[in-house]
C-alpha cells in the first residue's frame, strides 16, 4: 500500500518528462530493507528467554535494530511465528511515514532536508507532501481513519494537534479500487486538509 501510494503520488506530480524518467527507475527495481527501532517493541520474553532480570541493563544488551523474536511452544511443535510485541508508541505510524518519505524522495518528489534548523517553505511543502500520503496509506492499510496524530508527530515532530476531517480520505476509501490511483491521490492532494498543528515542546528541565 505505502509503496503504491508513492509510486502514484509521483506520477500524479510529474510532467511528461519526468514520468518517463520516474517509469525507467521503476524498471531497475526496487529493493526496501525496514529496520524498527528497539525502543517501539517490547523484548520482555527475549529477555525472560535469555534468563536475564527485567532491567534497562539487559534491554541494553540487545543490539540495536534486533530482529523480532518467534514464539515457539509444545502446542506448535516447534513451529513458530513472529512476534512483534508492539508498545503502542506509534511504531507502525512512523515505520509507514518513514518509508513514505524515503520512497517520495528517492523518486523525487520530494528533497527532505537532513537539517532540522533548515526548514524554508520548500521543506514543509515536502513535508505536507509526505504527511498527506503517509496519512493515506496508513489509514486505508488500518481499515479505518483515526486521529492521525501519531504519523503526524511523526512527520513534523512535537505538537499539539487538533485531526482531520474524515472526509478528506473518503475518495481513497470508495474509489481506489474503480479510478486509476494516480487520479485518487490528486483528489487527496487536493483536498481541504483542515488538520491544525502547532509547535510544542515541555518546559525546559522537565522530566517524565
Amino acid at each position: 500500500m505505502t509503496l503504491q501510494y508513492s509510486v502514484a503520488a509521483a506520477y500524479a506530480t510529474f510532467d511528461q518528462n519526468k514520468k518517463d524518467a520516474l517509469h525507467k527507475l521503476l524498471l531497475q527495481g526496487l529493493d526496501i530493507t525496514i529496520l524498527g527501532s528497539n525502543d517501539f517493541y517490547s523484548y520482555r520474553n527475549e529477555i525472560q528467554r535469555c534468563g536475564l532480570p527485567l532491567t534497562p541493563e539487559s534491554l541494553a544488551t540487545l543490539p540495536p535494530f534486533a530482529s523480532i523474536s518467534f514464539n515457539t511452544d509444545d502446542a506448535n511443535e516447534g513451529n513458530c511465528k513472529p512476534e512483534v510485541a508492539k508498545t503502542g508508541l506509534g511504531s507502525s505510524a512512523a515505520m509507514t511515514t518513514a518509508v513514505v518519505a524515503s520512497l517520495l524522495h528517492y523518486l523525487g518528489v520530494v528533497k527532505i532536508s537532513a537539517s532540522k534548523d533548515h526548514q524554508d517553505r520548500k521543506d514543509i511543502a515536502d513535508l505536507d507532501m509526505v504527511h498527506k500520503i503517509a496519512q493515506t496509506a496508513h489509514c486505508i492499510a488500518q481499515g479505518k481513519v483515526g486521529s492521525g496524530f501519531d504519523v503526524s508527530s511523526a512527520v513534523y515532530g512535537s505538537q499539539r494537534y487538533v485531526r482531520f476531517s474524515p472526509e478528506v480520505i473518503s475518495s481513497t476509501q470508495v474509489a481506489a479500487t474503480a479510478v486509476h490511483l494516480p487520479e485518487v491521490i490528486i483528489d487527496i492532494l487536493k483536498g481541504n486538509w483542515d488538520h491544525d498543528r502547532t509547535e510544542f515542546s515541555l518546559p525546559p528541565l522537565m522530566t517524565l
